[in-house]
């Protein structure tokens, strides 16, 4: 691989910017490293010429070994895997050395968290991007805008969205994200962070799930007691898509009390309507 390639593949992956080191390389001002090789027709190399030459090997050779490191965000903590492009598929969606329990300060109502939240979107996961041990464990992945109700994000758009808790340390009841997973979600986004979170976790995300040919939104814990009497579903096709979700998703089902999961069901389409006219009011 040569220079302009490594450049090309490590401004590329994943996607997401990375500093530009290339530029503050190629603009360096050469001309204060002295000559101290000079013969008239002779054979002798500048020296500068021989720094600049070794200086660059060394960094082509450094940015080839350490290349995911290079995109440790300070700002973020994310650490890069080494990973086969598949490899992600495996990762740990319950900690392998124990379950965190959370307490979150704020909870909101419906009309409180679309009011908080910085963008609401339909989103799947695409990819699993890496996990940070440090201070509160988190994951990474990269998300694929579908929808969007509120914020600057467009169909099409993907970002970095951080999930609370890693393969090692999960939080209770909130198995990591699978790949393929579609989602509407209330995220928010620090002024200095190149990553969206979710509002108090996972508490407010609701499944997007397909079933005969039907498109449900799915509460994933817990309800919005506010919209229990506005196009919330009731009946035996709660209890069906219920169970229909819960086998399609037995790691979540298999950490979570029961009666707490998917006990609120809409039509996709009504929790869009009433989605659009909370946001536009």
């Amino acid at each position: 691989m040569n220079r302009k390639e490594l450049e090309q593949h490590i401004k590329n992956s994943y996607n997401i910017k990375a500093p530009d080191y290339w530029n503050r390389i190629e603009n360096a001002d050469m001309s204060k490293v002295p000559q101290i090789a000079k013969r008239k027709g002779g054979w002798a190399t500048p020296f500068y010429r021989i720094a600049t030459a070794v200086a660059c090997l060394a960094l082509v050779i450094t940015a080839m070994v350490a290349a995911p490191k290079i995109f440790n965000d300070p700002k973020t903590g994310l650490q890069y895997p080494i990973k086969a492009p598949d490899s992600a598929l495996n990762y740990n969606r319950v900690g392998t050395d124990g379950i965190m329990f959370t307490s979150y300060y704020e909870f909101y109502s419906f009309s409180e968290v679309c009011k908080t939240s910085h963008s609401i979107v339909d989103l799947t996961i695409v990819d699993w991007l890496g996990e940070d041990d440090e201070g509160m464990p988190k994951t990474f992945f990269k998300a694929k805008i579908n929808h969007s109700f509120k914020g600057a994000l467009e169909k099409g758009d993907e970002i970095l969205i951080r999930q609370d808790g890693n393969s090692k340390l999960s939080v209770e009841g909130f198995p990591l994200f699978s790949i393929n997973d579609s989602i509407i979600a209330f995220l928010r986004c620090g002024s200095e962070s190149d990553y969206y979170f979710l509002v108090n976790g996972d508490e407010y995300v609701c499944d997007i799930i397909e079933y005969e040919r039907e498109i449900f939104a799915v509460k994933r814990r817990g309800t919005f007691a506010e919209l229990s009497s506005e196009k919330e579903l009731a009946g035996e096709i709660v209890l069906t898509i219920s169970d229909y979700a819960k086998n399609r998703d037995k790691t979540l089902f298999e950490n979570n009390a029961r009666d707490e999961l998917y006990t609120q069901i809409f039509l996709m389409d009504d929790l869009i309507d009433i989605l659009e006219v909370e946001v536009n009011e």
